[in-house]
C-alpha cells in the first residue's frame, strides 16, 4: 500500500579471501513497528502513574523497590 513502517538496520562485512577488498556485505532490516507501538504504550502508562497522587510501588518477591511513583 505504499505506507512507511520503522525498520532497524544491521549491517556486516567480511574481509576477502586475500585480506585486500571487503569480500562480501549482509544487510538484514528488521520492522520494528510492533516494538514501536509498545514503547509508546509503556510511555503512556508511566506518565499516568506518575502523574497520579496516590503513591504508587513496585516490589519484587524480597521486598526490594523496582518503581515508585
Amino acid at each position: 500500500d505504499g505506507a512507511l513502517i520503522p525498520v532497524q538496520l544491521s549491517i556486516a562485512t567480511w574481509s576477502s579471501e586475500n585480506g585486500g577488498e571487503p569480500g562480501g556485505v549482509a544487510a538484514i532490516l528488521r520492522d520494528v513497528s510492533l516494538k514501536r507501538k509498545a514503547q509508546a504504550r509503556l510511555s503512556e502508562q508511566l506518565a499516568a502513574l506518575n502523574a497520579s497522587d496516590d503513591g504508587i510501588a513496585l516490589t519484587d518477591a524480597e521486598g526490594k523497590f523496582l518503581f515508585m511513583n
